[in-house]
């Protein structure tokens, strides 16, 4: 991923990553973002990221071990929505929807700008 992702065919393909950047520092989740980008091209194809969203303010007790775990474990971290919007930006990607799960864990659906 940190090199090169094969290429989407059409708009019926998806990415989905779970757990995955979580555990990486911004510049190499900004790389694998890249080549995701790079893979889907104008095909239409989507993204899903499938990860913890914190709170922005007064993170909850189970986000908040996630992220210690994160910090004292790899060079990751748990991210606001804010943090996951910077990092698709810097990717030239577009956030285009955040979907609710009866889990802590969300999903990001991006897509190409």
């Amino acid at each position: 991923m940190l090199e090169a992702i094969p290429a989407a065919k059409n708009d019926k393909d998806i990415y989905l990553l779970s757990a995955v950047l979580h555990s990486l520092a911004d510049q190499d989740c900004i790389k694998i973002l890249r080549n995701l980008a790079i893979a889907i091209a104008d095909t239409g194809a989507r993204i899903a990221i499938m990860e913890l969203v914190v709170p922005e303010f007064k993170a909850d007790i189970s986000s908040a071990a996630c992220d210690m775990q994160m910090f004292m474990a790899t060079r990751g971290k748990e991210r606001t929505i804010t943090e996951w919007q910077n990092l698709f930006d810097q990717a030239e990607l577009m956030f285009e929807e955040l979907i609710q799960l009866r889990s802590i864990g969300k999903i990001l659906v991006l897509k190409q700008r």
